[in-house]
Formats: C-alpha cells, sequence, structure tokens
C-alpha cells in the first residue's frame, strides 16, 4: 500500500527532517496495534514535525480501515476520547530549592539533601506545597519521605510511583512532565490534582489542551537526565561534595550537572541553555533548580517540543 502527504516537499534551508525525526514521529502508534519496523530515505528535504504528525495519524488510520476490509475478525477499536473544552490557567508553579519569597499559587520544593529540616524552606510561602520526589527511589528513600511530605500539601512527581504514594500518604498529586501526558484521553484519565504536560509538547499542541488544573513546562532549567550513580567515579570518603557541577562538550556548551541528597547522592543533568518564557493557555511551570549558570536562552520548545 502507497500513502501520500496532501504537502509538497521542498528542499529544506537549514534543517533538513532527519531520519531520526520520522523514526520519532512513526514510533508512536495512537491506539492502533503496530509494531512498525521504520526505514527511511530522505534527499534533504523539509517538514513541520506538526504536518510529519498528521501524516502518521492518517497512514496508519487509513492502514487499519483498508486491513480491516480484508479479514472476517472484528475490531472493537471504538474509545470514547473526552471533547476537550479549553480553559485558560493563569496560575503559575515553581520548582525551587528554597520557596520562601517565591510569587506563585503552586511551590514545589526541590531540596538539595532530603535528610535536613525541609520546614525551612517553605516558611514563607503562601501558596500550594508540593515536595519533589526524584524519578528513584529506595524502600529507605520512601520510608523517609513519608515523615517529609507531612509538612506539605502533596507531592510532585515524574514517575507513575507518585499515584500509589499519593493514595498512601493521603497527599494531592501534581503530575510532572514524566507522566508524558500528549493528548486528551491520557490527560483525563490521570488522576492527579494538577498535571503538567509533556515536554515532547509544542505551545501550540499544549494550548489544545489547557485547562484549570492543567500546566506546561514553559520557563526555566530544562532537565535532560537522571544520574543514580557517581560520574566522577569517586568514593565518598575523597568526595568535594559539591552542589553544583559543569560538564562541557566539544563545543563548548556548558551543562549544568546538580547532586541532590536522598539517601544517597544522585545527580540531574541539565540543558546548556533555558527555556524563554513564553505566554501559554496552560498554567505556567518554572523550573528554577538551577540558578546562576550562564543565561543561554532557547525558545525551541515553542515550536519543536523538547525530546
Amino acid at each position: 500500500m502507497v500513502f501520500n502527504g496532501e504537502r509538497i516537499l521542498e528542499r529544506a534551508k537549514s534543517r533538513p527532517l532527519s531520519i531520526e525525526d520520522f523514526k520519532r514521529s512513526f514510533e508512536k502508534t495512537d491506539n492502533f496495534p503496530y509494531l512498525p519496523e521504520i526505514c527511511v530515505e530522505t534527499d534533504g528535504v523539509f517538514i513541520p514535525i506538526s504536518e510529519l504528525n498528521s501524516l502518521r495519524r492518517k497512514v496508519y488510520s487509513e492502514y487499519f480501515s483498508e486491513m480491516s476490509k480484508n479479514t472476517n475478525v472484528q475490531y472493537d477499536c471504538k474509545i470514547d476520547i473526552p471533547i476537550n473544552q479549553t480553559q485558560k490557567n493563569d496560575a503559575v508553579a515553581v520548582i525551587a530549592t528554597d520557596l520562601n519569597g517565591a510569587k506563585a499559587q503552586f511551590g514545589i520544593l526541590k531540596p538539595h539533601d532530603y535528610s535536613v529540616d525541609c520546614k525551612q524552606f517553605i516558611t514563607d510561602f503562601n501558596g500550594e506545597k508540593y515536595l519533589y520526589l526524584p524519578p528513584y527511589l529506595s524502600g529507605e528513600d520512601i520510608e523517609k519521605l513519608s515523615k517529609t511530605v507531612q509538612n506539605f500539601d502533596g507531592i510532585y512527581c515524574d514517575n507513575y510511583c507518585g499515584l500509589e504514594l499519593a493514595e498512601e500518604w493521603h497527599k494531592k498529586l501534581f503530575a510532572g512532565t514524566g507522566f508524558n501526558i500528549t493528548n486528551r484521553l491520557s490527560l483525563s484519565l490521570c488522576e492527579a490534582k494538577n498535571i503538567c504536560l509533556s515536554k515532547e509538547l509544542t505551545l501550540c499542541e499544549a494550548d489544545a489542551l489547557a485547562d484549570k488544573s492543567v500546566f506546561y513546562l514553559a520557563e526555566g532549567g530544562i532537565k535532560v537526565m537522571d544520574l543514580i550513580y557517581c560520574p566522577f567515579e569517586k568514593k565518598c570518603s575523597s568526595c568535594d561534595k559539591c552542589q553544583l557541577y559543569t560538564l562541557t562538550d566539544e563545543n563548548g556548551r556548558k551543562f549544568p550537572l546538580r547532586r541532590y541528597k536522598m539517601t544517597n547522592c544522585a545527580f540531574e543533568l541539565y540543558n546548556c541553555a533555558k527555556l524563554s518564557a513564553c505566554n501559554a493557555l496552560a498554567g505556567k511551570l518554572i523550573d528554577n533548580t538551577i540558578e546562576g549558570f550562564a543565561e543561554n536562552f532557547t525558545r525551541g520548545h515553542t515550536i519543536n517540543g523538547i525530546y
């Protein structure tokens, strides 16, 4: 079967469509039972990612319809997708290592050391207070956090374990970008008080899902990796215990590497550039975890999303 898109392709002026762009799009099979093997040939053409995604949806839908005609097996693929009534959310949520003095309706505390008394970092914050849960937790970590979280209204988590922990601790859940909410169906099924949309969504795609409880990472740092093992291969006895390091790539770009302490040390790697503030219809999530590094900014998330 051959499928054709509606757009006439043109040669790229700056950034051609890459094989990775095409694979990343077509690996998303939506609600169809596909496991595609993707082979791509391109000669330097350009197509917006949004149109590539539209082509993918068309191809998978038409292919499924055609295959269904040639079999006696009946597939029940009807899914009731809720109609989203877009609503603007003017609220601001900020992630920071100290919430004192922060101006936001929601504060998400991300301590450098979870073993210290976290109350000192939220004393002067007047909004709803959430404790940031790292994505990787041991049983010992969870036991300690169960006591710390009593000083907060809820938890912010990038991992689906947050659903169970919020219920166990009787706390509100702020579902982070790690829940990877990208559409109305997953949004409606997420049982959280507040929800941050996936970083993969462009500003236009995020606006289509805006609601009073929905947020979008619209400003600040971009976390790109979590490390649960020491990248320096040092023993604790010889460690300098710094909270912030800098990794430099072959092009001279500087990436902040943050250390934080749970039962053991773990690390977060951030992008070399911060997100330039954008005006989203969803609530604004600002990540101020890393402050003071080089003031480089990017607006790429408003066009291509973050991968």
